[in-house]
């Protein structure tokens, strides 16, 4: 399936522009089909926000390998990747306002 074309960063999606902006929310996971590695164990980590999956490999002393880290960037989160973290940030903010003006909540979880 080919990536959606977006043209303006009002298009990007919710998930997409917090991804970008205030950075992923990796969960440990599984990925079926990776090459073994020839030393170390791979851990692989999924973003819950945009499906975009971290490929690291470690150690037996839980050093990481930096050179060895890889990334699979869904579709969606590759145009937000195209605008600053600044730009990311900027939008959702704009929303949010948005939201304000209209009588509706900001897009926030809250969390105790």
């Amino acid at each position: 399936m080919r990536p959606r074309i977006y043209y303006s960063i009002e298009e990007c999606g919710e998930n997409e522009l917090n991804c970008r902006g205030y950075g992923h929310r990796w969960d440990r996971a599984a990925k079926f089909g990776q090459r073994t590695p020839l030393w170390g164990t791979r851990h692989s980590l999924r973003c819950d926000q945009c499906s975009s999956w971290r490929h690291d490999l470690m150690n037996s002393r839980g050093v990481l390998d930096p050179s060895a880290r890889g990334y699979e960037l869904a579709d969606e989160y590759q145009f937000a990747a195209q605008f600053s973290r600044q730009e990311a940030r900027a939008e959702l903010l704009r929303r949010d306002r948005r939201r304000e003006r209209a009588g509706r909540r900001p897009n926030l979880e809250l969390v105790s």
